[in-house]
């Protein structure tokens, strides 16, 4: 497993770095495709955890990119703007990865 990276405001890095994420990154409107991308060419990242908040902020190419990537793998959270859905982010991409929809009964 790769290293674990924190994506976006600085509210939510802080906030993962206290909770123990050592390696975290402010995004803002003008740099969050940069710093996205440079995330992505780094081998050692497996995993990006960045915020639906932080993922409005990419352009339609980047958001292309999230898309397809298979690694390293990129799991959104909600935001400070977020309003609940009831829809579970994660059975979304297990059934996207992989075809079994986890909710079913």
């Amino acid at each position: 497993m790769g290293e674990i990276v924190v994506l976006g405001d600085e509210e939510t890095v802080i906030g993962f770095k206290l909770a123990g994420v050592r390696r975290a990154v402010v995004a803002n409107e003008s740099n969050a495709d940069e710093k996205f991308n440079e995330l992505v060419a780094d081998s050692k990242v497996g995993l990006i955890i960045l915020s639906e908040d932080t993922r409005k902020l990419f352009s339609q190419k980047t958001l292309k990119v999230i898309e397809t990537l298979a690694k390293p793998v990129v799991l959104t959270i909600p935001g400070k703007t977020t309003k609940p859905t009831g829809v579970n982010p994660i059975a979304l991409m297990i059934k996207k990865a992989i075809g079994v929809d986890l909710n079913s009964k």
